[in-house]
């Protein structure tokens, strides 16, 4: 398998959409720290895990997104997407689930993975 692009929403850190785009070959993540490289592996980590394990889905949302958005009444999308070529063919793995703020409460949707 050959990850070719990894796109996280709203997860964490990540406000906003983020690609990533990988080449053939070796592929370095790096920067300073408390610039997101952990998060980026825990996204990762998080797009794997059993939805079914996933108990509280408010500390996944990036917070920006929480202030920026949820608290000013819109729904706010977090996912991971992974992209990559396995015997020749491009195949997709993503993991979601929406926030919004109800009766003064941040509420999620269950996590979906398709």
């Amino acid at each position: 398998m050959r990850i070719k692009q990894i796109v996280i929403t709203n997860y964490q850190n990540y406000y906003g959409q983020k690609t990533f785009d990988f080449v053939k070959g070796i592929n370095v993540i790096h920067g300073a720290n408390g610039h997101g490289k952990t998060k980026f592996f825990e996204s990762i980590e998080w797009l794997f895990k059993d939805p079914e394990s996933d108990s509280s889905l408010d500390g996944l949302i990036s917070q920006k997104a929480v202030h920026e958005d949820i608290e000013q009444g819109s729904e706010v999308k977090v996912s991971v997407r992974l992209t990559a070529y396995q015997d020749n063919e491009l195949k997709t793995l993503e993991k979601s689930f929406v926030a919004n703020k109800e009766n003064g409460r941040i509420q999620t949707t269950k996590p979906v993975l398709i």
